[in-house]
């Protein structure tokens, strides 16, 4: 955050006040969700939005946000995402997996000059 990236976080619901705490940190996290630096949001509204995890879908929202840097103002976006709705459901593994791969390349081609 000191770094003036962005900062995206998916949590499972309910976890709000148990994962981030940007207080203990020294982040002013209401001003910082305003200016679009921090986006907190639940891996239902992310990942398995309409009840399903569609790679395509969320292929698109990570290039939309890689390919933001260029004209939001923050250098990078950086996302922590916690999984454990895949441990829940192992037929989304081999899914997640070439997900996984695919979201490589499009950090590589939105971060190379």
């Amino acid at each position: 955050m000191r770094c003036g990236d962005r900062a995206v976080h998916v949590i499972n619901p309910g976890q709000h006040h148990t994962i981030w705490k940007p207080a203990a940190a020294g982040i002013d996290a209401p001003a910082a969700q305003h200016s679009g630096q921090f986006q907190l949001r639940t891996n239902i509204e992310t990942y398995l939005r309409d009840g399903h995890f569609d790679q395509d879908r969320m292929l698109g929202f990570f290039e939309q946000l890689a390919s933001g840097n260029r004209t939001s103002g923050f250098p990078l976006s950086r996302i922590v995402c916690h999984m454990e709705w895949a441990a829940d459901s192992p037929s989304h593994l081999d899914e997640l997996v070439e997900f996984e791969s695919r979201v490589n390349d499009v950090w590589r081609r939105t971060t190379m000059p």
